[in-house]
């Protein structure tokens, strides 16, 4: 019994590390500062798909678009359904000049999640997509929903 408790103890005390670098990451100032909070929390929990999806956006910020596709590819290796992580590669790929791979990572991520509708139609990073048939009727079905 003993040792229960003190397994438990151990796990509330890395959540509660984990729960302060994530506090950590959002009063950082730059994406530098950023990354390297995730990097810790990456050294407590590796693999934590949410710290890698977050980390690719912070790698988007800084332009590093190789990187996050990285990013992503680790956590849709794992899961290949995780709408945030199709939603920065589409991004990714999309800065990369992959349009094709771009829209169908946006068309999957807009599949799983109708929380990216809202980012789509502002989001600098499709710039380039526009007049692509494909991405032009992604924008009128999003149109539709409203």
């Amino acid at each position: 019994m003993t040792r229960v408790i003190s397994d438990n103890n151990k796990q509330i005390e890395i959540i509660n590390e984990i729960h302060n670098l994530w506090l950590r990451a959002q009063g950082s100032q730059t994406a530098e500062q950023i990354m390297a909070v995730y990097d810790e929390i990456l050294k407590i929990r590796p693999g934590d798909l949410e710290a890698l999806t977050h980390k690719a956006d912070a790698a988007m910020e800084i332009r590093e678009f190789h990187w996050a596709l990285s990013l992503c590819n680790r956590v849709l290796k794992v899961d290949d359904a995780n709408g945030h992580a199709l939603y920065q590669r589409a991004c990714a790929y999309a800065c990369l000049g992959l349009e094709a791979q771009a829209i169908e990572d946006l068309g999957l991520a807009l599949a799983s999640s109708s929380s990216f509708r809202e980012l789509v139609t502002e989001e600098a990073d499709f710039e380039n997509l526009r007049g692509h048939q494909r991405f032009e009727d992604i924008l009128a079905s999003i149109e539709l929903q409203r």
